[in-house]
């Protein structure tokens, strides 16, 4: 598994945006979908609901696996969350303990 840093997942932001408009814009199920997520798992991230664009970006902070979480219409990256929680535990990058992520 790939870990972001906040900067790495920022400079992918523009092409993880590309990406989920398009699957969006697919009908379920549809054949064109898989090079879309073929494309979001080459870049490293997980794709957690493609309605709500929500993705998230495996991180480390203070030792632990957390997620850098990201939705599609947010302008950067300004949340996280801990491995085994979802989007209900997002807080704001300001809370990471460790303030460190690598």
């Amino acid at each position: 598994m790939r870990y972001f840093t906040v900067e790495e997942a920022a400079a992918v932001l523009p092409r993880v945006a590309d990406l989920l408009r398009r699957l969006r814009a697919l009908p379920e199920e549809a054949d064109e979908a898989h090079p879309v997520l073929e494309a979001l798992a080459e870049i490293g991230c997980v794709l957690r609901d493609v309605d709500r664009g929500l993705v998230d970006f495996p991180a480390r902070a203070g030792g632990a696996d957390i997620f850098l979480c990201w939705a599609l219409g947010e302008d950067r990256i300004g949340f996280w969350h801990g491995s085994t929680e979802g989007y209900a535990g997002r807080k704001p990058l300001s809370e990471l303990p460790g303030a460190h992520i690598h």
